[in-house]
C-alpha cells in the first residue's frame, strides 16, 4: 500500500470550528485546500495556488494546492470536514 499511497493524510479541525458546523459560516472554508510538506510539493512540481486532485480507491477531493512550512515530510494535511478520500497526487 505504501507503494501506491506514499503520502500520510492529517485531517485536523480548522481554527474557529468544531467537527463541520461551522463551514457555510466561515468564508475561508468555503474551498478546499490542500496544505502539502516541501518534499511532497517538490516531488509532485506543484506549487501554491494549483488546482490538485487527491485521491485513494475510495475517493477524490480537489482543491487549491498550498505547501505548508513546517509540516513532517511525506504529509498532507486538508482540514476535517472537507469530505472525500485522499493520498496521492494525480
Amino acid at each position: 500500500m505504501a507503494a501506491k499511497y506514499p503520502y500520510r493524510l492529517l485531517t485536523i479541525h480548522p481554527l474557529g470550528s468544531n467537527h463541520l458546523q461551522h463551514y457555510p459560516l466561515i468564508p475561508a472554508l468555503q474551498m478546499v485546500h490542500i496544505e502539502v510538506a516541501a518534499d511532497v510539493a517538490d516531488e509532485r512540481g506543484h506549487t501554491d495556488g494549483d488546482q490538485v486532485l487527491v485521491y485513494n480507491d475510495r475517493g477524490s477531493l480537489a482543491g487549491t494546492f498550498k505547501v505548508f512550512d513546517g509540516a513532517y515530510p511525506g504529509t498532507i494535511n486538508i482540514d476535517e470536514g472537507q469530505w472525500g478520500g485522499v493520498w496521492r497526487f494525480v
